[in-house]
């Protein structure tokens, strides 16, 4: 049976890709889970429709990032915050504050999803961490000052 993914599916594929699975697996797995719809010819032109936005927005983001790229150089991003004398911050700096400040400083609005953080800024110092829009991966330094 031909279907086209509505989401990831592992060991099947990826999102919005036209698929040819059997017939059981189609029937209670995946149009049971709502994780697929049947490719149909005014299905498949829907779908079409959504990739090609995507790429559109993946494209859109992608300039942001070398917008921000561009302005920030090789020069770490300075973010300000309360720490104590020991140098821990009092809120940690999850993505959306760092979007926040890149906006505040830099003037380019990034979405904070795009901000891939291993885990929360909890001291002040140099942390590196990535953007990643579509499959490109961009490092970028931050350095975390005290106020």
């Amino acid at each position: 049976m031909k279907i086209i993914l509505l989401q990831d599916v592992a060991k099947v594929g990826r999102k919005h890709e036209v698929k040819e699975v059997n017939d059981g697996f189609a029937r209670n797995f995946l149009l049971g889970n709502n994780k697929a719809i049947l490719a149909s010819p005014a299905n498949l032109s829907r779908v079409l429709g959504l990739k090609q936005g995507q790429v559109e927005q993946v494209k859109k983001t992608i300039s942001l990032v070398d917008q921000f790229l561009m302005r920030v150089g090789e020069s770490p991003l300075v973010i300000k915050v309360k720490a104590n004398g020991a140098g821990h911050l009092f809120a940690s700096l999850h993505a959306k504050d760092i979007a926040e400040a890149i906006k505040k400083t830099v003037g380019v609005e990034l979405p904070a999803d795009l901000i891939i953080l291993d885990k929360p800024i909890k001291e002040v110092g140099e942390t590196k961490i990535a953007l990643k829009a579509g499959d490109s991966r961009k490092d970028i330094l931050i350095l975390v000052e005290a106020i």
